[in-house]
């Protein structure tokens, strides 16, 4: 099974920048499910289009910590996957540095894969 077809599939994006939005709309497109966003401030078409978590200050300790809280708050059959954007060095640098934790709650998976 692909992971993108998994029934109870909750995407995660990290940060909203303008591949965000579009990656988000793609997820939703191709599953009808609601893209989990988690960055600092939002537009209006994300508050809109996704399900969004606030995370102030921008520190990699409290994005980590809110990343693993979420994914801790999901019922056990749920399948959460963050979805790195192409381009999001910062993002993508977050996961190299705090895989340990992350992967042990996500599957994360490259925004080209979709």
């Amino acid at each position: 099974m692909n992971w993108i077809d998994h029934e109870y599939l909750v995407p995660v994006i990290i940060g909203n920048g303008a591949e965000s939005i579009s990656t988000a709309k793609k997820i939703y497109k191709l599953t009808k499910k609601s893209v989990h966003l988690f960055a600092q401030s939002f537009s209006l078409l994300q508050r809109i289009q996704c399900v969004c978590h606030k995370v102030d200050p921008w520190r990699d300790f409290l994005i980590v910590e809110s990343l693993a809280a979420f994914a801790q708050s999901l019922e056990g059959y749920f399948y959460p996957v963050v979805i790195v954007c192409k381009g999001d060095t910062i993002t993508k640098n977050l996961i190299e540095k705090h895989s340990d934790i992350l992967e042990s709650h996500y599957l994360v998976v490259k925004s080209e894969d979709i």
